[in-house]
C-alpha cells in the first residue's frame, strides 16, 4: 500500500486556514491526507482531519444524567444537527476536565442537546465549552455515487467498506441503482455516521489503484478514546501525525490487561499488507515489559502506524478504560 501525504506539515505551518462564524469566530488550522490502496487489497483506515465546526459555543446547563447540554440563545432550529442515524453531528468538548471528548446528537431543540445515552460525560461541568461538526459518513467520504470504486449489485463482486459496531463489522456497497446499501440488511447506509475516532476497512477488488482522501479540520485538542471490556474497537490514529503502538501508550493504562500469554491478555491487531499482525504486550520480557509480535516473539513497540491508518483493540475483560491522547503538535 503506497501512502501520500500533502499536507502533513498543516499542523505545524497552518497554511490554510477557514473562518466559520457563528456564536463566536473559530478559526481551525485545516489540511489533507491521500492514501494510495491497491486492487485486491484490504487497508485499515482512519479519519485524522474531521468536519470544520459548525457552531461553537459555551454550556450554560450541563445534565450529566439525562445527557444534554444546554446554550441560552443559541437559536437552533430543531434538529438542524439529528438524529444521528440520517443527518449525524458530534459534540466535541474543547474546555475543562472533558476536554477532548467526542458525543453523538440524538436530537435537539432551540436551545438543547440531546446525546446518546451511553455518553461517558463525567466531569463535565456548565461553563465547558464545545464544538459541534457534522460526522463523516460513506457519502461524504466516497460519494453517493463512488467513483473510483468498483460499483455493483452484487456484494461480493464490489468494493466493500466495513464499519465496525457494538460487536461485529456492517459490510457496505455501493449499488449502481440504490447507492449505498448495507449487505446484511439491504438497507441504505450512506448517512451512517462514522465517528471521528472509528477506523474503518476498505476492501478493494480489481480495477487498479484507488487513492482515498481524507480532509477537514485539525483536532485542537486533547482527545479521549473509551476501550470497553470485553470488545474488539476498530480505533483510528486521530491526529495527523505517524505514531508507533508504544506512542499510543495504551500499555500505560491502568486497566490494560499485560503478560506472557497473548490469549488471555489484551491485543491491538496492525494492518499487513494482506493480514493483521497481533501484538500484546508482556510485562514480563524485561523490567519495563514490552510489545511483542505473537507470530514471532520480536519487539514490536516501534511499529508504526502512520496517518491515516487505524488498528483493531482487543480488550479482554476486566474495566472500561479511557485513553487520552496529548495534541502531538504545536499550534499558533
Amino acid at each position: 500500500m503506497k501512502r501520500s501525504i500533502f499536507l502533513s506539515l498543516v499542523v505545524a505551518s497552518c497554511l490554510l486556514l477557514e473562518n466559520r462564524l457563528y456564536a463566536q469566530a473559530a478559526t481551525d488550522p485545516v489540511g489533507f491526507n491521500s492514501i494510495t490502496v491497491g486492487q485486491n487489497t484490504t487497508t485499515a483506515l482512519s479519519l485524522p482531519f474531521n468536519k470544520v465546526p459548525d457552531f461553537v459555543a459555551a454550556a450554560t446547563d450541563v445534565d450529566t444524567t439525562a445527557k444534554t447540554i444546554q446554550t441560552t440563545g443559541a437559536g437552533w432550529a430543531a434538529n438542524a444537527f439529528a438524529p444521528f442515524f440520517t443527518n449525524p453531528h458530534i459534540v466535541r468538548i474543547v474546555s475543562g476536565a472533558a476536554i477532548g471528548r467526542d458525543f453523538r446528537i440524538v436530537s435537539h431543540t432551540a436551545d438543547t442537546l440531546t446525546l446518546d445515552a451511553s455518553s461517558n460525560m463525567a466531569g463535565m461541568l456548565d461553563t465547558d465549552r464545545y464544538q459541534i461538526f457534522p460526522s463523516e459518513t460513506l457519502n461524504s467520504l466516497f460519494g453517493p455515487t463512488a467513483p473510483g470504486l468498483n460499483r455493483n449489485a452484487n456484494p461480493t463482486q464490489a468494493d466493500n467498506v466495513l464499519v465496525r459496531g457494538t460487536a461485529s463489522w456492517a459490510t457496505n456497497y455501493n449499488d449502481p441503482t440504490d447507492g449505498w446499501l448495507d449487505q446484511s440488511t439491504g438497507e441504505p447506509s450512506g448517512t451512517v455516521g462514522i465517528t471521528p475516532d472509528q477506523g474503518i476497512l476498505l476492501v478493494r477488488r480489481g480495477g487498479g489503484d484507488y487513492v482515498f482522501t481524507d480532509l477537514g479540520a485539525v483536532p485542537i485538542t486533547n482527545l479521549k478514546t473509551d476501550f470497553p471490556q470485553s470488545k474488539v474497537t476498530s480505533f483510528g490514529n486521530r491526529f495527523p501525525v505517524a505514531t508507533t503502538v508504544n506512542g499510543l501508550g495504551l500499555h500505560l493504562l491502568a486497566g490494560w490487561n499485560k503478560g506472557p500469554n497473548p490469549t488471555i491478555v489484551d491485543n491491538l491487531l496492525v494492518r499487513g499488507s494482506s493480514s493483521w499482525t497481533t501484538l500484546y504486550f508482556d510485562s514480563t520480557y524485561d523490567a519495563d515489559g514490552e510489545w511483542l509480535d505473537q507470530s514471532t516473539g520480536d519487539p514490536a513497540g516501534a511499529t508504526s502506524i502512520p496517518i491515516g491508518a487505524s488498528v483493531l483493540v482487543v480488550r479482554r475483560a476486566g474495566s472500561d478504560i479511557t485513553l487520552d491522547q496529548a495534541r502531538p503538535y504545536t499550534l499558533p
